[in-house]
């Protein structure tokens, strides 16, 4: 499994319109349509609201460079790419999980 960890930035002002386009617009939706995406989330930054961060797990290394040619893929980039001034991007080779006490 590949975790793909992306701290995103936002223009400022433009959060709530962020936020919105990823959830309800369907942005998070086109790309969990991805071949080899296993789960998709976003959260918001408690200290600063206006940085999200977006975590990704992918099957594969390979499925993730492959989705890009996609249409789902480019769509989710189409959506915000004038909202967001910045940000950092990682990947991380990822063990299977281990159920917590409260899963």
């Amino acid at each position: 499994m590949l975790l793909e960890v992306a701290e995103v930035e936002c223009v400022p002002g433009m959060e709530e319109e962020f936020a919105d386009i990823m959830n309800a617009g369907g942005g998070l939706s086109d790309l969990a349509q991805c071949k080899g995406v296993v789960s998709v989330r976003l959260g918001r930054g408690v200290e600063d609201p206006s940085t999200f961060l977006l975590n990704v797990v992918w099957t594969s290394i390979e499925d993730h460079m492959a989705a890009r040619s996609l249409a789902p893929f480019k769509a989710f980039s189409a959506r915000f790419a004038n909202l967001t001034s910045g940000g950092r991007v990682s990947h991380y080779e990822m063990d299977e999980p281990i159920p917590g006490a409260s899963a």
